[in-house]
């Protein structure tokens, strides 16, 4: 159980990184647009809350992936601390 949860958390942590990737550029064009005088503050602040809550997803699913690794190696002998 723990190995197809860290494979799942390997799976998802991809597809956060690829969320994160797209957010940026995202934003990134946002900026452009509000510096050209074609978007709003509150466009903006959104795009800018979007990329932070992605990153932040994409931490926590690192984070878990990190502890289902060290389970799994637990599991089959190895220290819990390294």
């Amino acid at each position: 159980q723990a190995v197809m949860d860290a494979e799942g958390y390997a799976k998802e942590l991809h597809q956060m990184q690829k969320k994160v990737a797209s957010d940026s550029l995202a934003y990134h064009m946002s900026s452009r647009k509000f510096e050209e005088g074609m978007l709003s503050t509150f466009d903006l602040h959104t795009a800018a809350q979007t990329l932070l809550e992605s990153k932040i997803k994409e931490l926590q699913m690192q984070m878990l992936l990190i502890i289902k690794q060290r389970l799994v190696a637990y599991y089959q002998g190895e220290n819990l601390i390294r």
